[in-house]
C-alpha cells in the first residue's frame, strides 16, 4: 500500500475539508479484486474511499471511469441502484464515494426474477433518451466492441497473454497444459465459427445502439440490503460499449452465477430497450460462448504475469490463489456443453 493512515487522512482533508480529522475513524474493507477500499467514519456520517492502484498506467483511467459513471447514473439520471460520488483526488488516485450498507452476494445466493428485474431497471435508468447528450460524452468501456471483429480482437489479446505464461511451479504447469491443449484449441473453433458467419464483415453497431453499459457486470459488484434492493458497484470499466456484450459478461460471470433459466426474459428484455437494427438477440446468441471463453481467461489472469502483479497491490498472489482459480477454470471448460444451443 502507498499510503499510512496519517497520509489518507491528510489527502481526505482536501476531499472531505467539511469534517474534521480527529473525528475520522479509517477501516480496511477486505475483499477487493485490484484495488484497495476503506469505510471513513467522520461523526455519524460513513463514507467509501478507494485507492486506485497507481502503480500501472490504467490506475487514473479506471478512477475516472468509475467517478464520471456515478456523476452520470447518480446525480443525472437519479438512479436508486448506485451510490453517489463525493469527491476525487486522481493525482493520488484516491476517491470517495457515499458509504452503502449491504452485503455482498456470493454463489450460495439464490438469484430470482426480482433481481433480475432490479438489473433490468438500472440499465433502462441510465440509458433514458432525456439523457442521451449527457451519455455521449462518456468515455468507450474497457474492451469496447463495436463489431464483432472486435469482439475477435479482445479474445486473441487475451490469449496472446497467456500464451506468454511461465510456469514455475507444479499448479502453473497443469494451467499451461490446460491453456495449451484444452483452451486455445476452443478457442479457434469458436472464432473460425465467427469468422464464417454471413455477416462477419458487415456485423456493426449502429450510433444509437451503442449503450452506456456498467461494463463488468453482474451480481459480483453488487450489493443487497436488508429491504430487499439491490446496489450495483464497482464501475471501473464502464462507458459506451455493446448491450450484446453486457448480456453476455452478465451470464457467464462466475462469482454469482445467474441461471440460464432467465436468459431468454433478461436478452429479450434488453432487445425491447435498444435492438435497433432487429439482430441484437442473435448477436448475443453467436458471441455467448466467445464470452464463457473470456471469462475463463479472466480467471486465469492470476497465472499471467502482467495481472498478476496488478493483483498484488492488495495482497499477494499464493500457489494457493492459483490452485482455487485453476479449479474454476476447469469448471468453465466443463460446462460448454450446457450452453452449445447458444451457438
Amino acid at each position: 500500500m502507498g499510503f499510512s493512515q496519517e497520509d489518507l487522512k491528510s489527502r481526505l482533508l482536501t476531499l472531505l475539508p467539511f469534517s474534521s480529522e480527529e473525528d475520522w475513524v479509517i477501516q480496511p474493507i477486505l475483499g477487493g479484486r485490484n484495488n484497495l477500499a476503506f469505510c471513513v467514519t467522520s461523526r455519524e456520517k460513513k463514507y467509501f474511499l478507494k485507492y486506485y492502484n497507481q502503480n500501472h498506467q490504467d490506475g487514473n483511467k479506471k478512477l475516472s471511469a468509475e467517478f464520471y459513471f456515478l456523476t452520470y447514473a447518480a446525480l443525472i439520471c437519479k438512479s436508486r441502484y448506485v451510490a453517489k460520488p463525493v469527491a476525487c483526488d486522481s493525482e493520488h488516485g484516491l476517491a470517495v464515494y457515499e458509504h452503502i450498507e449491504g452485503s455482498r452476494f456470493d454463489s450460495s445466493f439464490k438469484i430470482t426474477e426480482s433481481e433480475i428485474k432490479h438489473t433490468l431497471q438500472f440499465i433502462e435508468e441510465i440509458n433514458r433518451k432525456q439523457f442521451l447528450c449527457e451519455a455521449q460524452n462518456m468515455q468507450l468501456a474497457a474492451e469496447a466492441c463495436f463489431t464483432l471483429k472486435d469482439h475477435i480482437r479482445v479474445l486473441d489479446n487475451r490469449m496472446t497473454a497467456l500464451k506468454a505464461i511461465e510456469a514455475h511451479n507444479d499448479v502453473e504447469h497443469e494451467a499451461k497444459e490446460i491453456i495449451d491443449r484444452q483452451l486455445i484449441p476452443l478457442w479457434e473453433q469458436e472464432k473460425k465459427k465467427i469468422e464464417s458467419s454471413a455477416d462477419f464483415s458487415s456485423n456493426f453497431l449502429l450510433r444509437e445502439e451503442k449503450i452506456v453499459s456498467p461494463s463488468d457486470f453482474g451480481f459480483h459488484n453488487a450489493l443487497y440490503l436488508e429491504n430487499g434492493d439491490v446496489k450495483f458497484v464497482d464501475f471501473e470499466y464502464a462507458g459506451l460499449d455493446d448491450p450484446a456484450k453486457l448480456v453476455c459478461d452478465y451470464f457467464n460471470q462466475v462469482e454469482v452465477p445467474v441461471p440460464l433459466k432467465y436468459f431468454d426474459f433478461f436478452s429479450q428484455s434488453i432487445a425491447e430497450m435498444f435492438d435497433v437494427s432487429g439482430n441484437l438477440v442473435l448477436r448475443i446468441k453467436k458471441l455467448f460462448l466467445l464470452y464463457r471463453i473470456k471469462w475463463c481467461c479472466i480467471i486465469l489472469n492470476y497465472f499471467a504475469s502482467s495481472e498478476r502483479r496488478k493483483k498484488e497491490f492488495v495482497g499477494k498472489v499464493t500457489e494457493v490463489n492459483q490452485a482455487l482459480q485453476l479449479q474454476k477454470a476447469k469448471k468453465i471448460l466443463g460446462s460448454f456443453t450446457e450452453v452449445e444451443f447458444m451457438g
